[in-house]
């Protein structure tokens, strides 16, 4: 169980930490490619949530 707690925690600051991202670098002016570097931290955090929650736990 605190394995399952660890990773969606985790998922749970990458998810927060790719919003932030794109909103200060939208905030910025910088160029849109930037804030694709947060929907890649968003995308990570949910294929860590799935591969925590469905995945073997052992």
């Amino acid at each position: 169980m605190p394995r399952k707690l660890f990773g969606a925690a985790i998922a749970l600051a990458a998810v927060l930490f790719g919003i932030g991202w794109m909103s200060v670098v939208s905030s910025v002016g910088a160029p849109p490619f930037f804030s694709m570097f947060g929907i890649v931290f968003i995308i990570a955090a949910i294929f860590i949530l799935l591969r925590t929650v469905f995945g073997r736990s052992g």
